[in-house]
This record gives structure tokens, sequence and C-alpha cells, in this order.
């Protein structure tokens, strides 16, 4: 039994572009209001930047607040990123 996928069989699962693209679906209702609304109440706030590996998922996001200076830090790639919040 081979495994080998053929030419014939690449050209035929290769999107043709004729394909209709969906609408964007709000991702509330991609993982359900309930599910955001742990999310919220499980992330932390801090008023020192994150330094330490997070354990769990809810842990790789952290919102900051110092004063007038708000930040959503994301645990990615090994190192802690941030976005300013306004």
């Amino acid at each position: 039994m081979s495994l080998e996928i053929t030419k014939e069989e690449t050209i035929q699962t290769i999107p043709t572009g004729d394909q209709e693209i969906p609408e964007e679906i709000p991702i509330h209702q991609h993982l359900g209001t309930d599910s955001l609304e742990v999310f919220r109440k499980k992330l932390k706030t801090v008023a020192t930047v994150p330094t330490g590996e997070p354990k769990n998922f809810f842990e790789q996001f952290v919102l900051y607040e110092s004063g007038v200076t708000y930040r959503l830090y994301v645990y990615l790639g090994n190192t802690w990123c941030y976005v300013a919040l306004t």
C-alpha cells in the first residue's frame, strides 16, 4: 500500500478561489458568552510588569495598570509581550 500523494490528488485539494469566504463570526458566538465571562473573571490585574512563567492558560494573560498606563501582557514564545490599551 502506497501513502504517496499523486499530482492529481494534490491539485484537487488546493482551494480554487471560487469558494465563498464566510463572514466574520463574533468571538462570543465562537466561544459562547459564558466562556468570555469566565475569561474576564480569571484575568489577573497587576501594578508591576509580569516576569514569571505562567502555569496555566489563564496566567498567560495579565492586565497591567499603573497610574494612567494600561497594558495587556501576553506570554508568547517564552517572553512577556504587551499591547498598550487606551
